[in-house]
């Protein structure tokens, strides 16, 4: 707990220097790239510390792409994207090529590419070790994906709920952000369809299975969550 406005200064210097360490251009390996952002965002959550609307203005929109990774990869497109854009304060859509579009702040894309690559990989691999034909595999895919929606999006209920002060005024200012950069880019999203299939329980379980708790290591280990 802060006390001071010395110890506020301190805490706020460590934020500082991590998302710097997040910025394109600061030399950290990908792996430090994520830690910094998922630590930075961490310590302004448990200390009530938000950035100005100054800092966020001066910190540029940024886009990253990511190409899709396979079939089952695809079916997990169809929910999980959405739910990282709430979990991390960003804009996700999807273009007919199947590239993802990944738009906001650069330590909250840096965060949700991470997030992306991490469950949808996941799902993915589940699906095509998954005994099954191709539609008991695209089931699975689904339905696992569906399973790690709900639960990103129960935590993200549960966060703004224990929202601190000052968290509103940093949400309002980082879409305003993202709707000016879409504007001037003259994009424009329609509302998709909904796809309907059969559940499947050994899907539902290895969404349960899914964690996206902070990486340690090498980056490339901890995609595969397994």
């Amino acid at each position: 707990m802060i006390t001071t406005p010395e110890q506020h200064e301190s805490v706020a210097k460590k934020i500082r220097a991590l998302l710097a360490m997040a910025a394109p251009g600061s030399g950290a390996t990908e792996a430090e790239t994520i830690l910094a952002a998922h630590k930075a965002r961490e310590l302004m959550d448990t200390y009530n510390i938000t950035q100005t609307e100054a800092e966020l203005r001066a910190d540029p929109v940024v886009e990253d792409i990511r190409w899709s990774q396979g079939r089952y990869d695809d079916y997990a497109k169809l929910g999980i994207p959405s739910a990282v854009a709430k979990y991390t304060d960003t804009t996700i859509w999807y273009d007919r090529n199947g590239r993802l579009h990944v738009l906001g702040q650069q330590a909250d894309v840096t965060f949700a590419r991470w997030l992306l690559d991490t469950l949808m990989g996941f799902v993915a691999r589940g699906a095509a070790e998954y005994q099954g034909s191709h539609t008991e595999k695209r089931n699975f895919a689904m339905s696992a994906a569906a399973r790690i929606c709900r639960r990103m999006l129960d935590e993200v209920e549960a966060r703004n709920k224990a929202k601190p002060q000052g968290r509103d005024l940093v949400d309002v200012t980082k879409q305003a952000l993202i709707k000016d950069w879409l504007d001037a880019q003259g994009l424009k999203f329609r509302k998709g369809s909904k796809k309907e299939f059969d559940a499947n329980a050994a899907g539902l379980a290895h969404g349960d299975a899914a964690r996206w708790d902070k990486p340690v290591g090498n980056t490339d280990d901890t995609r595969r969550l397994k």
